[in-house]
């Protein structure tokens, strides 16, 4: 049983006959009013035949925990879309070495702020656990919410990717939603914007909330869903919105790489 009220985005890994899902645990089991807590979770299950591939489930596990120094808890009873804090998001990276990771979407602890999102890593342990290392991207000042971050490897490089909201950059700055990156040698760094500025993909002005979650699979293809996909309204009832919201795969499109430079392909 989950020891959240819901859960938020993860992802999963299959290993030998072993299926692990992290995911984010979101708020407390049983509360009447959802709270914004945020815990990094992972279960396992075990393949098996038949109608029912998923078997013998462990119960869920926390694995990683804020640590105060690099990254601040996220466990505000209240929230704004777009303004809690962050840790959440997990997603695992083997790196050439054969070292496993978990990156997340954090909050600094380090310079905290109204904008000070962090793309956060940790590192796996003997026990399954992960200790929190430093952040690989720092966006106090300019934004508070770095989301989905993933890596994928690409002619010997290795390409950070993440997605976020016009709505969470700092007074100031003007920035579509979208898909941005980063590009490094190693898992180190340092990580250099992609295109100068970090953004590969976004959605176009006149439906600038179409999709959102964009995730860059290996052989380059991109997954999102589509979030509102009508033009915004004047109307922003609950009612409206709902109207809107798509909730589903968008199309399927692929990028290309080269170096530092990300485009769409075709």
């Amino acid at each position: 049983m989950s020891p959240g009220s819901r859960e938020w985005s993860g992802s999963a890994v299959l290993e030998d006959s072993a299926v692990t899902l992290y995911f984010t645990a979101t708020g407390i089991a049983g509360e009447a009013r959802p709270s914004f807590l945020q815990r990094i979770c992972a279960a396992t299950a075990t393949l098996a035949e038949g109608d029912e591939p998923f078997a013998d489930w462990s119960g869920p596990r926390e694995v990683v925990r804020t640590d105060g120094v690099h990254y601040r808890p996220a466990d505000e009873a209240d929230g704004v879309p777009g303004q809690i804090k962050a840790f959440r998001d997990p997603a695992p990276f083997r790196s050439a070495d054969g070292s496993d990771y978990l990156l997340f979407t954090g909050s600094s602890a380090a310079r905290p702020g109204s904008h000070d999102g962090v793309i956060g890593i940790a590192r796996k342990l003997a026990d399954g656990s992960f200790m929190p290392l430093a952040p690989l991207v720092e966006a106090s000042g300019v934004n508070n919410e770095l989301e989905r971050p993933h890596i994928v490897h690409h002619d010997g490089l290795l390409y950070l990717f993440w997605s976020t909201q016009r709505g969470v950059f700092a007074p100031g700055i003007v920035a579509p939603t979208g898909l941005y990156g980063a590009i490094a040698e190693t898992i180190a760094g340092p990580w250099r914007l992609l295109n100068s500025h970090g953004l590969v993909l976004s959605n176009p002005p006149e439906r600038p909330t179409q999709a959102y979650s964009w995730w860059v699979l290996p052989d380059l293809t991109v997954a999102s869903f589509v979030d509102y996909w009508k033009a915004e309204s004047q109307v922003d009832s609950a009612a409206e919105r709902r109207r809107r919201f798509g909730g589903t795969f968008a199309p399927f499109v692929t990028i290309e790489l080269d170096g530092a430079t990300a485009r769409l392909a075709g």
